[in-house]
């Protein structure tokens, strides 16, 4: 259909861009007031780019649109940047904050030094800005390190916008890998799912799809089998039995006949363990026989950190379970009478058979729905244990769980993360080489803790300690 007979026409419009007035840095977006080539007003122009700088030159094509509160605007629906080659543009450049260590009144000095060679004086010869008045040492240093991070950070966001990838996100991959970006994008750009929280394996293979990447290609299976075990441990699974691995991956990813064998690959790699139901490592073969049905075990896949959870997890009840309370001598009879006397409350021979339990055993679960009296049982165990000067320490996984568990039993209870000194970036205050103090331990809502954190928590136990979990199996999964 041909354009309308009174269609503006589009145009190519060069020039400087004098302020930046908007910049979205997610989508590109951009308000800029700009001078073009030929006249001295200053008119708007909206468009996109991942990053624009003030006294940049632009190259822009588009149309010219009216504007009932700010005139006429130029729409670009192409635009380009550059650094400027004049020196107004140069100081503008400079001056605009992009590079630290250079103000507006240390670019007038540099453009007045140095001319258009400014540039490269900063970037291989940048022991001449101390001929620059109040230019030290420090200052060059601190201008040439901004100026190298800055070129590289615009390399980056230029490959990456051109690819349909936002500013904001490349900022982010910039932070992560450094001046090595585009290397490890263009290898691997499934690298983003595993390296950058935030960036899931759909938002990867978007980014993979822009690169090119095909879709039967091994680094892209391997992320989406990843992403189908990532997804498990996200509902509270630590492994997943392999045939259904294979089933989800094929759904995600859309191809079948690659997949087993980089299953194989990421075991190779460490990234991935099998193991079967007998509790033994699984062979490739044994999977296969698995699947066809004509054997009686199950093989399934682990992520390795949380094989190395459940592991340590078992070893630690296992431990604990085969040991007897060690609190002082306690008459269940007397203790139970007192403390229905003490709370007005009487209890049931099942919850007077769990507080002889909790008395009796290093370790003891108690779980139930809501409204069968764990609640109940829990404050007569700790009543009894404080009368004994028995040290208790309360956690639950959440803030709000600790309020609740505070509220209910009298006692301070702490945020299972607060409790184990958590620093960030997966390192802990609390650990097996520093760990807790206390006798007895009691953690609520046990169900929304993952495998990592109560790895983490048991490790940290004292030795002599007890331990009580509190929780309901079918509320909250982790």
């Amino acid at each position: 259909m041909p354009a309308p007979r009174n269609a503006p026409k589009s145009e190519v419009l060069r020039g400087l861009v004098d302020r930046v007035v908007f910049h979205n840095e997610d989508n590109g977006y951009c308000i800029l007031k700009i001078v073009p080539e030929g006249r001295r007003d200053v008119v708007s122009l909206i468009g996109k780019a991942p990053r624009v700088v003030a006294g940049e030159e632009f190259e822009a094509k588009g149309i010219w649109e009216p504007n009932r509160d700010f005139g006429p605007q130029f729409k670009a629906d192409a635009l380009k940047l550059r650094r400027p080659d004049s020196l107004a543009g140069i100081e503008r450049y400079l001056g605009s904050g992009l590079i630290e260590g250079i103000g507006p009144k240390y670019a007038k000095r540099m453009v007045e030094k140095f001319g258009p060679k400014v540039f490269d004086i900063i970037e291989n010869e940048s022991k001449k800005l101390e001929d620059v008045e109040g230019v030290g040492k420090k200052r060059r240093v601190e201008i040439r390190e901004s100026w190298i991070k800055q070129k590289s950070i615009h390399g980056i966001m230029l490959f990456l916008h051109q690819h349909g990838i936002s500013s904001s996100r490349a900022l982010r991959i910039y932070k992560t890998y450094g001046e090595e970006s585009q290397a490890v994008l263009k290898e691997n750009p499934y690298r983003l799912a595993q390296d950058i929280r935030g960036i899931g394996f759909k938002t990867a293979d978007d980014i993979a799809y822009q690169l090119g990447v095909a879709e039967d290609a091994p680094e892209r299976i391997k992320a989406g089998i990843l992403h189908v075990l990532e997804t498990a441990a996200g509902s509270g699974h630590c492994c997943v039995p392999e045939t259904e691995v294979i089933k989800k991956a094929i759904d995600l990813l859309g191809v079948e006949a690659l997949i087993a064998p980089q299953i194989d690959a990421l075991i190779t790699e460490d990234k991935v363990e099998r193991h079967s139901d007998a509790g033994t490592p699984a062979r490739n073969e044994d999977a296969a026989i698995g699947t066809a049905g004509k054997s009686a075990h199950i093989t399934s896949l682990y992520l390795p950190y949380l094989r190395a959870a459940e592991q340590s997890i078992a070893a630690n009840v296992k431990s604990l379970a085969a040991l007897p309370a060690a609190y002082p001598s306690i008459d269940e009879d007397a203790a139970l009478a007192w403390v229905m006397k003490k709370t007005g409350k009487e209890l049931a021979d099942s919850q007077q058979r769990a507080v002889r339990e909790a008395l009796r055993h290093r370790l003891l679960i108690i779980t139930g729905g809501p409204g069968v009296g764990k609640t109940t049982i829990l404050r007569s165990i700790l009543l009894i244990l404080q009368s004994k000067q028995i040290k208790l320490v309360l956690a639950a996984p959440t803030g709000r769980a600790a309020k609740r568990l505070t509220e209910s039993t009298g006692l301070e209870a702490k945020t299972l993360h607060r409790l184990l000194e958590y620093q960030g970036e997966g390192q802990w205050g609390r650990h097996r080489g520093k760990p807790l103090a206390g006798h007895l331990f009691v953690v609520d809502e046990a169900s929304m803790i993952d495998a990592p954190l109560m790895a983490q928590f048991l490790s940290a136990l004292p030795d002599g300690a007890h331990l009580l979990i509190v929780g309901d199996a079918d509320q909250l999964p982790s």
